[in-house]
């Protein structure tokens, strides 16, 4: 029966699969109804009865490459898609989540028990009204009990053996086995005491001592090292049932059937939050960031903030850097264009500092320091300065964004932006302080002193602020500018992705004009020249920051992950293990790229090109003698 390896592999990790993404799709908000057709879509592909057919076939197991090719065809069966960096991570917690399911079998014949718990949980996944989707799941149930109910438990036994061999060198952390003390930092489980005994077996405590001709001498107890305790009751071998162990269920839901939180290679939140803090706020780096001096480029800014991320455990590729550093510019961007009155940019900059204080844990007494010493100097600089002073400083600072115009869901989902990315100022309907409530004029005499009041009806209805904000150090800042806009009044993420793509806006209700407005992406800004002075001032950050690498600034103790922080990322794995170049590295490199740009672009898109093509030779070969396994699934998916 080894030939029967294939079918309970590819059961279980389709069962894994559809765990987590109905998860993500959970925690993503996303419609029901969308939810429940991603599902119906996958499984009418994964149990189709022509492809069920090839899966349940005698043959070996495919490679583990193949597997994931397959399953990464069937993900796209539906309206959903993963990029390169999800589909990896997706695999990986498939693949972890049946290696533990295996492990912690008490007993070989339980891996049809856990076979038939990812089919029960399927099957609640499926609307009632999706008959055929049913029918399917239910011919599944059919096939396992034909090919594996029979089956000896040294069959069972060797079955077990071929799956763990399968997966005995995949060791990837997972938060929840992590979070359960179930797996080690290494990526290895953690088999202790079992003290639930399998079906059939005798709770331990007792020596049975037979005579020589077989028949029963004598008991002897014993007292055992741990206490067992045998299973409620015989479990369901069979279509329909009562299972008893939870092996094969989905252990990303609560027992109330909520969403939990899953991730691969999971590290704390705060850490990465101090290490950031440590840094940017240092005493040398807030010396020369606040010492009087003309604005950077913003490609030498955004070098400056991939550093900052870097000097922390975590990792970010290219892409996702270049969408961090546009969510980030966006956002202050709409912070400081919906400020009431120049003065408020202090309010903005101190709801970022209220914020990030909270953000830190009390034990952290020197990041707390450092964050309290950035009070002082925002005070020390712009506490005493006047309203003119703060109005040419926001004009400067609209300027450094006026050609910046980047899709943000937030913004469009809140109807603050166009589809050009430009943002809509409709008429302002909470006053600043210190100014009048609309619907008075009063008239004066030539001498100054006052004549008469007359009233009028002002065209919308405004309200004054509740209070006078506080423009200190501390206190009530009133207005929500600055405060965390990725996060609900309850606390909990709002989903956010950036898109800067040019697109076609139909804008008639907005009254604005049909336009195609070409977007700079932070990458393409690294081809442009950089300002000498700027990159003088570069060079002298980058020494404060110093050449960062996976284990720098922390004495090679810390071990670093990748993180895909966006749904359209692509993977860029070895894009950080390169120093960051300098500023006058780029400066020197600036010209040659200007008069390359665009025979690189036509090269990558060339490349492209290529790449597409040669990605349907190798799929489509169906016929060549050098077939590896797996690449006929892959061709029925081809041809569907």
């Amino acid at each position: 029966m080894s030939g029967h390896t294939l079918p309970i592999l590819f059961i279980n990790l389709g069962g894994e699969m559809l765990y987590v993404l109905t998860q993500r799709l959970t925690a993503q908000c996303v419609a029901q109804d969308k939810s429940q057709k991603v599902v119906c879509d996958i499984v009418n592909t994964m149990y189709g009865m022509k492809f069920m057919s090839e899966i349940t076939r005698p043959q070996d197991l495919f490679a583990r490459q193949n597997l994931r090719l397959i399953f990464e065809k069937l993900v796209h069966t539906s309206i959903m898609r993963l990029n390169s960096v999800s589909m990896d991570k997706l695999f990986d917690l498939m693949t972890m989540a049946v290696k533990y399911q295996i492990l912690f079998c008490n007993k070989p014949k339980d891996l049809l028990l856990v076979t038939y718990n990812h089919l029960d949980t399927i099957a609640k996944l499926i609307p009632d009204q999706q008959v055929q989707t049913k029918a399917l799941v239910e011919n599944v149930y059919k096939t396992v009990d034909k090919i594996f109910g029979g089956m000896t438990a040294g069959q069972f036994q060797r079955l077990r053996a071929m799956l763990l061999n399968f997966f005995q060198d995949i060791h990837v952390r997972v938060s929840v086995f992590l979070r359960d003390k179930l797996q080690t930092q290494t990526g290895k489980f953690i088999i202790g005491p079992n003290r639930t005994l399998a079906s059939g077996v005798d709770t331990p405590g007792s020596i049975r001592i037979y005579k020589r001709d077989g028949s029963w001498a004598r008991t002897k107890a014993f007292k055992p090292g741990v206490s067992c305790v045998k299973l409620s009751k015989e479990p369901a071998y069979g279509i329909y049932g009562d299972r008893v162990i939870t092996l094969g269920l989905n252990l990303y839901a609560d027992d109330d059937g909520k969403s939990r939180g899953v991730s691969v290679d999971n590290r704390p939140q705060k850490e990465v939050v101090c290490d950031i803090v440590n840094t940017m706020y240092g005493m040398k780096f807030m010396s020369e960031i606040t010492r009087p001096q003309d604005l950077f480029a913003r490609q030498n800014l955004r070098l400056i903030f991939e550093k900052l991320v870097h000097t922390s455990i975590m990792r970010l590729n290219s892409v996702s850097m270049d969408k961090l550093f546009d969510l980030m510019t966006m956002a202050v961007k709409y912070q400081i264009l919906f400020c009431n009155k120049p003065k408020d940019l202090l309010l903005v900059t101190y709801n970022h500092l209220d914020t990030i204080a909270k953000l830190i844990p009390d034990q952290q007494v020197q990041t707390k320091a450092l964050v309290e010493n950035v009070y002082k100097t925002v005070d020390k600089i712009f506490g005493g300065m006047t309203a003119g002073q703060f109005q040419r400083l926001r004009a400067m600072l609209l300027n450094f964004f006026q050609d910046i115009h980047v899709r943000v869901s937030v913004f469009l989902r809140d109807k603050l932006q166009t589809q050009t990315g430009k943002f809509i100022i409709g008429p302002n309907r909470t006053l600043a302080s210190g100014v009048d409530t609309p619907g008075s004029i009063r008239i004066y005499k030539r001498d100054g002193s006052w004549a008469r009041t007359k009233a009028f009806k002002p065209a919308v209805s405004c309200v004054k602020l509740s209070k006078e904000p506080a423009y200190g150090i501390y206190g009530d800042r009133v207005i929500t500018l600055g405060l965390n806009l990725y996060a609900d009044d309850d606390g909990k993420s709002r989903g956010v992705s950036v898109d800067n793509r040019p697109q076609k806006e139909d804008a008639g209700s907005l009254g604005v004009k049909k336009t195609s407005v070409p977007t700079v992406t932070s990458s393409e800004l690294e081809k442009m020249a950089v300002d000498e002075s700027a990159a003088k001032e570069l060079d002298i950050l980058n020494s404060l920051l110093g050449h960062l690498s996976a284990g720098n600034g922390k004495g090679g103790g810390n071990v670093t992950f990748q993180l895909d922080l966006f749904g359209k990322d692509s993977s860029n794995s070895n894009s950080n293990d390169a120093p960051l170049p300098s500023a006058s590295e780029l400066s020197a490199a600036s010209s040659s790229n200007q008069h390359s740009a665009q025979r690189i672009q036509v090269k990558k898109v060339n490349s492209s090109k290529l790449d597409s093509v040669a990605a349907e030779m190798t799929l489509a070969d169906d016929g060549s003698k050098g077939q590896s396994k797996g690449d006929d699934l892959l061709d029925l998916f081809d041809r569907a």
